[in-house]
């Protein structure tokens, strides 16, 4: 019998499979631990526990000993089975905490970047840049990204979780998101793609560098894939035209998949947003897999398959099929069995189950993971 990892394999060669690959997302973090206990001495048991539970195929091991805050460094553990990391965006930056309650946390990045977590009900706000002009630029020095002390433990938990049969992945910050979440504001931004793109390419280039030596010390540790967070879009639309993403995005994208596929990795890219039009593009730098597909963006899983399926595995977006007290969803079942038919017969597809809150019943969550493991296994 394959192991989880070498189904991925197949998926990401765009190969027929057994089983589609499955990876279960949570609305928030505190959804995710009523579901992620910890019962075990060793945390990695744990983990493992909880991908067995979930029927995940997948596991992150971006560092978490960076965090100051034991709450933080709790929760960013059991982010490990979601793969992205929603509380600090992954990374390798080091946080410090300016202030915590039980109710909220304030921490700041060692980029000097602060941001302010909610915990209950959790919300993520960005409360400060380190970088608001082209001065502040010009004075302002990156942290060290090839300090040997961040990348600490990697190298063992990813042999680990592949000797367990799991693929691994890390998460790095994004070209584009990367630098509006923790380097200048997002209007700052996007109007410097506009009326100052010296500015604005001189910014990106600069966290494309760290990013870029970053990931090389996670894949120098034997990860099968790097995942970084470039929202790119929203629901109708793209937050840059294809002509500046190409400008300037494009040639980063090109260069850490290049990078990943010279150790032998995947490049993975999550972006949200109606965003079609890039997708040639997004083929063309070499991004392996594109996450989420979500059909309430605009994506639509069969033509996306019919035009690009043998160049690019979708991480395809879908509900959980069984509600409260055995309400089938109709809409989400059919829609996980059109996703579980293709992925098995073409490959290429990792459905994306989603839409679990804190609110969510046990049975509603244990009922939706028992349908999915039939169909994306072909069973009735």
């Amino acid at each position: 019998m394959k192991t989880r990892r070498e189904i991925m394999l197949d998926t990401l060669s765009n190969r027929s499979v057994d089983v589609v690959p499955q990876q279960v997302v949570f609305h928030d973090i505190n959804a995710l631990k009523l579901v992620a206990k910890r019962r075990h001495r060793s945390v990695l048991s744990d983990i493992l526990e909880w991908l067995e539970l979930l029927d995940d195929f997948m596991v992150d091991v971006t560092p978490v000993h960076l965090h100051e805050s034991s709450w933080l460094k709790e929760v960013e553990t059991l982010s490990r089975i979601e793969l992205e990391h929603s509380c600090t965006g992954g990374g390798v930056l080091r946080t410090q905490v300016i202030d915590e309650t039980a109710e909220h946390l304030i921490f700041q990045f060692e980029n000097g970047a602060r941001w302010r977590i909610n915990k209950r009900p959790f919300r993520r706000d960005y409360v400060d840049y380190p970088i608001k002009n082209r001065r502040d630029l010009l004075n302002y020095r990156f942290p060290d990204p090839d300090e040997q002390w961040r990348y600490e433990g990697v190298a063992e938990e990813a042999a680990y979780f592949r000797k367990k049969g799991y693929f691994t992945s890390a998460e790095i910050h994004g070209f584009f998101s990367g630098v509006w979440y923790r380097y200048t504001d997002l209007y700052t931004f996007l109007i410097s793609l506009k009326k100052d793109r010296g500015f604005a390419r001189d910014l990106i280039d600069s966290v494309g560098e760290f990013n870029l030596r970053s990931a090389e010390h996670l894949l120098e540790s034997g990860i099968d894939s790097i995942l970084f967070c470039d929202d790119l879009g929203h629901k109708t639309g793209m937050l840059i035209s294809p002509e500046d993403y190409e400008r300037f995005i494009y040639p980063w994208h090109k260069r850490i998949a290049n990078l990943c596929h010279q150790y032998g990795s995947y490049c993975h890219l999550h972006s949200h947003g109606h965003i079609n039009d890039l997708i040639p593009l997004l083929i063309d730098a070499g991004i392996d897999i594109l996450n989420p597909v979500d059909y309430k963006e605009g994506l639509d899983i069969e033509g996306l398959k019919a035009s690009y399926g043998d160049k690019l595995t979708f991480y395809v977006e879908t509900d959980l099929p069984v509600a409260e007290r055995g309400q089938v969803d109709a809409k989400a079942l059919n829609r996980l069995k059109k996703i579980a038919e293709i992925g098995r017969q073409e490959g290429g597809i990792i459905l994306r189950l989603r839409g679990i809150f804190e609110t969510t019943a046990e049975e509603a969550l244990r009922d939706s993971l028992s349908v999915s493991a039939k169909l994306r296994r072909g069973e009735n």
